[in-house]
């Protein structure tokens, strides 16, 4: 979570959509109102690595695995709530890991832990971002699939996602869209396909 996430929660609570966040950890103690709030709200809540350090995430088997923990006992003690979802940080293509990816999905998977990855990128990353490019790339992007998962991010320097967030709805809605939060029966989209490792 961050200064834009309670913002995000407000607009879709304004048109009852349901979401996933994938949290990071927070040694300040400043959001824990905020995770409690995206469970209380009926969003699911999943993870997305404590440290968010991709360097020493990736950097053995062992670091994934602590972090992996870390994050997870995180936010069951923060929100009563045990994680069962996770979306690599860079997504399970990345070239950043020095393990091979493989590995850490046959972790999640020895855990019983569901990943995803995305298809549609929203773009709000972009230094240049608007609003309505968020909404153009979202729009377009799922056009090409029949189920899409839709990377967007809700950190402190991102006030132009929780801008978006009512426009992209209604475009969403006059797509005839349906906006689901992700659970376990949700389609995979997974760039390593988790049920091929053993």
């Amino acid at each position: 979570p961050g200064d834009n996430t309670n913002a995000i929660l407000d607009a879709l609570a304004q048109y009852n959509v349901k979401a996933t966040f994938f949290v990071t950890g927070d040694d300040s103690g400043k959001y824990d109102d905020v995770y409690r709030r995206i469970v209380n709200d009926g969003h699911t809540i999943a993870m997305n690595s404590y440290s968010n350090s991709y360097s020493q995430i990736y950097d053995s088997v062992d670091s994934f695995t602590s972090d992996l923990t870390k994050i997870s006992d995180y936010i069951t003690n923060i929100t009563g709530t045990t994680p069962d979802i996770y979306r690599f940080p860079g997504g399970s293509m990345n070239q950043i890991s020095n393990v091979d990816m493989v590995d850490l999905v046959r972790i999640l998977n020895q855990k019983n832990i569901a990943y995803y990855d995305w298809n549609v990128n929203s773009g709000d990353t972009a230094e240049d971002c608007t609003t309505d490019s968020i909404v153009s790339n979202v729009t377009s992007g799922i056009t090409d699939y029949d189920n899409s998962i839709v990377l967007l991010h809700d950190d402190s320097n991102r006030s132009t996602t929780a801008e978006a967030v009512g426009p992209l709805i209604e475009a969403l809605k006059n797509m005839n869209a349906e906006i689901l939060p992700i659970d376990k029966n949700t389609y995979k989209v997974q760039y390593i396909k988790a049920d091929t490792v053993g």
